[in-house]
């Protein structure tokens, strides 16, 4: 088992979604230090805690241990974004409600690859994009990567 696989997982998932240690702490009923220590690899999550902590974070316990798991993608469009329909493709990274990251790529015919990155005080995130435009530059087939 990779520990520091499980400490990265822990915290990009808790600042994904948006809460504190002390928050999670909290959830989970355990001490912040605890939760720190975790994301600073120096200790793992009690075995009885995974099933909890992948319900809290929405993933299964083997995303929390690192392994890719294939899902179904759902696309929603919020009327509140602050860009037009305009057959781009946006990458978007959002703290809760806030963006703090924002591409946008063209959409060329054929096989498209875009990587992008965002580095913040709390979180450092970066990864890339492969999909796949027709001829009426329609994005077909999108994958996503993190690093």
């Amino acid at each position: 088992m990779n520990k520091s696989i499980i400490a990265q997982n822990i915290k990009r998932y808790r600042l994904l979604k948006g809460i504190t240690q002390a928050e999670l702490a909290d959830i989970l009923d355990v001490s912040t230090q605890a939760i720190s220590k975790w994301e600073q690899d120096k200790n793992l999550p009690d075995i009885q805690l995974l099933e909890k902590i992948s319900e809290v974070f929405d993933i299964s316990i083997d995303e929390l241990f690192g392994k890719q798991i294939e899902k179904e993608p759902i696309f929603l469009m919020d009327d509140t974004v602050p860009w037009r329909d305009d057959n781009k493709l946006h990458i978007v990274i959002y703290s809760g409600r806030k963006i703090v990251h924002q591409s946008t790529y063209d959409c060329k015919i054929g096989n498209n690859q875009v990587s992008f990155s965002c580095m913040d005080s709390y979180f450092d995130i970066s990864g890339y994009c492969k999909f796949l435009c027709d001829t009426n530059r329609q994005i077909k087939n999108k994958e996503k990567y993190e690093k």
